[in-house]
């Protein structure tokens, strides 16, 4: 039994040996390395430096292990042998002695007898195990702590472990995995909106500082099976909150001013980012010149204006000086636009318009104050600048009338409420003069009855409010308003953006903001029309206006714009609504304005053009039409068409253009009609005819289509053939089954063409209710029922 087992026991006597000689020679080394490993879990880095005092730690504790160790002998093997199985007199190790010289009888009698003793002691040896004595070495059991810390970060960070370890110790092998990336946890930080900078996602440790902007938000994600986590800005510690009963756990805040963004556990940081905070600095402002007023009687502000971002709104106020007596009705000055200017830092002039000729200081000399605002709602003035508050011109002399007995109120308050009352009869007396408007007429005679039963201050103030827009729908009917509606819709949009509203609101909104479109841009066709007729320069004609906004494309882009504003994507919905604003300012009330030469060329051109197809056109039906072969008269006219082909032509090259080549084939085409029709042959000048008006129509169309790019260049909007018949968004708009702009017949749908609706709608309202569809697609389909 002793000779099989002694070999084994021998074994793990040496094997004892061997680890505690190893663990003694090495202690430092093993210490070290690991808590290394602890704090690379724990507090992960990937510093090159740091790994340099790593290793030469390492190294200097290894050479010195080396030195120290010592390999057991046999020797020492046997002598731990007898020593742990409490054996006297070396039993093990004397078993090859043999006498120092010949033995008697009775010598050799004993020293068998001592053999056999030795033998008899081989059986009580005992199993060897490592000796490590921790207490006596670690009487504070740091070792439990050590492993305590080994344990929680490779709970913490899970499978990233490895990866941080390799990263921490190897920085210098490439890791294609970037182990240093923690799946499981991601910071998104998402800037203010009006910054359009793009959403940051992080999800690994950032040496590199990450330049984050004023009013940024920041929502930390983990998934985490023990929970504990916290989202760190600084000084401000938010826990994250588990979603549902899943792994997940997220927390979402404004981002304070802080140099780094951490996500701890247990205390731990387990994701750490540095953090650039950059300021939203205030704006700058001055005057490039004087004040001016529009031919509309608006105040237009010639600004210079910077921002790291833009600005949101700009703002005037102004008192009267103290001189002024006796103080007019009305309050001080208080009136702010909205208006999206990208300024990215740099210096951007602009031109904002008040319309200020409805308050009651117009035509008074007023200390103008200048602001403006930026999305962090910092601000910077310009002035005071003393100037007069300009006055609206008015070309109705009802209107004219209405507002000198409005001034003689504002002037003298209760004192002329008599006189102005009177002022106020006489219109009313003559109705002929304004065609019997029956608003008019009630407005004025409530005005009456207001300052007959009450003639005090307070009576005066509010005929002085109810007169303007009366005035104002006598001069340009409802321009005025319509152009207030829209501003203020677009100015909803704007702030339905900033405010992150819900996708039905901005649904809602753009929904009003393309009737105020719709409304604004009818009145101020008529408007235009009506302006025309009396002689004035339009800066578009009303009718290009309709033809050149195209409905389909006008449509596709604010479609377009409320699928940004219902995601988010800012950046794009921003320069949208600066074309949106673009638009809104150029169908300005004040459109007695000079039309650039260009334009002013074209347009008259398109308009004699248009007269030659009519006049071909008639000429065509007419030779169709004929029953003899003599043409003489016809002939006559084809020359003169023909004629006026080259006057137009000859301006054309006056204007310093060429003429195009279908105005050149139209020509040719042309004489090809008159030499057929001078010879009696009606009937083949026919495809001559159709030709020309061909080329004629097609060089009307491209004269379009350069008028069009010349307005997108001005308004930076969409562009096209509106068809006639339509309103500014596509739709034909009835009148008792007529077209209200043309007369044009509107189409009724069919029986067939109704089941054919009736049935898309159908299949959309039950995949908008289909649960099984993805959200995406849901609302993608509740957005377009909310269009019928």
């Amino acid at each position: 039994m002793s000779l099989f087992s002694l070999p084994f026991k021998t074994i793990s006597a040496s094997l004892a040996l061997w680890a505690e000689r190893l663990l003694e020679s090495f202690k430092w080394l093993l210490l070290w390395t690991c808590l290394w490993i602890a704090a690379l879990l724990l507090f992960p880095f990937a510093s090159l430096l740091l790994t340099v005092i790593f290793w030469l730690g390492f190294l200097i504790a290894l050479v010195s292990g080396i030195r120290n160790f010592h390999a057991p002998l046999q020797t020492d093997v046997e002598a731990r042998l007898e020593r742990d199985s409490l054996l006297f007199h070396r039993p093990l190790r004397s078993r090859d002695d043999v006498p120092a010289s010949r033995l008697s009888a009775q010598g050799e009698h004993f020293w068998q007898q001592e053999l056999v003793r030795k033998d008899r002691q081989l059986l009580l040896l005992r199993w060897v195990a490592p000796a490590f004595n921790f207490v006596q070495r670690d009487p504070y059991a740091l070792r439990i702590a050590l492993a305590l810390l080994l344990f929680v970060g490779i709970m913490i960070s899970g499978a990233t472990s490895g990866g941080k370890i390799r990263d921490g110790l190897f920085p210098f092998i490439p890791n294609s995995q970037a182990s240093s990336n923690d799946s499981e946890l991601k910071i998104v930080i998402t800037p203010p909106g009006y910054t359009r900078l793009p959403q940051v996602m992080v999800s690994g440790h950032s040496k590199d500082a990450l330049a984050v902007p004023q009013g940024s938000s920041v929502r930390a994600l983990a998934r985490s099976s023990i929970g504990h986590l916290k989202l760190n800005l600084g000084d401000v510690s938010l826990p994250l909150a588990q979603e549902d009963d899943t792994d997940a756990y997220s927390v979402e805040t404004k981002l304070p001013e802080t140099g780094s963004i951490s996500i701890t556990q247990f205390g731990f940081p387990r994701l750490r980012v540095p953090v650039d905070y950059i300021k939203d600095q205030p704006p700058q402002l001055s005057l490039r010149g004087n004040p001016e007023t529009a031919p509309g009687g608006q105040l237009q502000l010639p600004l210079s204006i910077q921002d790291d971002y833009g600005l949101r709104l700009v703002r005037v106020r102004a008192q009267l000086p103290p001189e002024i007596r006796p103080i007019p009705l009305g309050t001080p000055v208080f009136e702010e636009q909205s208006i999206i200017v990208a300024s990215g830092g740099k210096n951007v002039e602009i031109n904002p318009r008040f319309d200020l000729t409805g308050h009651p200081w117009a035509g008074y000399p007023v200390s103008l104050l200048i602001e403006v605002e930026d999305h962090a709602g910092q601000s910077a003035q310009a002035g005071p600048i003393n100037i007069t508050l300009p006055e609206k011109p008015f070309r109705n002399k009802v209107s004219i009338a209405i507002v000198e007995a409005r001034k003689k109120l504002i002037q003298g308050g209760e004192r002329v409420i008599g006189p102005a009352s009177l002022q106020i009869v006489e219109i009313l007396s003559r109705p002929g003069l304004y065609k019997w408007d029956s608003v008019a007429t009630l407005a004025l005679r409530s005005s009456l009855s207001r300052l007959g039963y009450s003639p005090n201050r307070k009576a005066a103030e509010e005929v002085v409010g109810t007169l303007w827009p009366t005035a104002l729908h006598l001069e340009d009917g409802n321009l005025t308003s319509s152009q207030a509606d829209l501003r203020k819709a677009l100015e909803n949009l704007q702030k339905a953006m900033q405010d992150k509203k819900s996708p039905e609101e901005i649904a809602r909104l753009m929904q009003e903001f393309r009737q105020a479109l719709m409304a604004h841009l009818q009145a101020t066709q008529r408007e235009m029309q009506k302006r025309m007729a009396e002689g004035e320069m339009m800066m578009l004609d009303p009718d290009a206006m309709m033809q050149t906004l195209d409905p389909a494309m006008l449509e596709d882009f604010l479609s377009q714009l409320e699928n940004e504003l219902v995601n988010g994507d800012t950046q794009s919905a921003m320069e949208k609504l600066e074309n949106l604003q673009k638009l809104s300012d150029m169908l300005d009330p004040s459109l007695a304005q000079p039309m650039p030469q260009d334009m002013q060329d074209t347009m008259q051109n398109m308009k004699d053009l248009q007269k030659l197809i009519d006049a071909q056109q008639a000429l065509l039906d007419k030779t169709r039409s004929k029953q003899d072969q003599k043409s003489d008269a016809e002939k006559k006219q084809q020359d003169e068409l023909a004629g006026n082909l080259n006057k137009l032509k000859e301006t054309i090259e006056g204007q310093g253009a060429k003429p195009s080549e279908n105005m050149n084939k139209s020509g040719e085409a042309m004489r090809h009609s008159s030499g057929k029709l001078g010879g009696n042959d009606p009937q083949g000048s026919i495809p001559h005819q159709q030709e020309a008006l061909d080329q004629l129509r097609q060089d009307k169309k491209q004269m379009q289509q350069s008028l069009q790019q010349r307005m997108q260049r001005m308004m930076g909007m969409p562009m096209g053939g509106m068809p006639q018949g339509k309103d500014p968004l596509g739709n034909g708009k009835p009148d008792n089954g007529r077209n209200i702009l043309n007369n044009e017949t509107v189409k009724i749908p069919t029986e067939a063409e109704r089941r054919k609706s009736d049935e898309i709608l159908r299949t959309i309202r039950e995949r908008s209710g289909d649960l099984s569809r993805p959200q995406a697609e849901r609302e993608y389909y509740q957005r377009l029922l909310r269009q019928w």
